[in-house]
């Protein structure tokens, strides 16, 4: 995320299998996984999202939801710290 705008989060992991999210309060945003074998595609609608991640550490937290063709398939709950090292 940028720092003058922590109210969008992006999360991206890259290896055997790459996804990629995009987490912003109140919006639903089509998101994707590639397995290698397969493309994933589905929406992340986030329910509410407080960054408090600086210069420093701090923390991350985020409730949302995964559907897939329009149906929710999991509701998940990330909370993450960080801390300078």
């Amino acid at each position: 995320f940028a720092l003058d705008n922590p109210d969008i989060v992006m999360m991206q992991r890259s290896g055997t299998v790459n996804t990629s999210f995009c987490f912003s309060k109140d919006e639903r945003i089509e998101c994707v996984q590639d397995t290698g074998e397969l493309t994933l595609s589905f929406v992340i609608g986030t329910d509410a999202l407080q960054n408090e991640i600086g210069a420093d550490g701090g923390d991350l937290k985020i409730s949302y939801g995964m559907e897939v063709r329009g149906s929710l398939v999991q509701r998940s709950l990330m909370h993450l710290t960080v801390r300078a090292v």
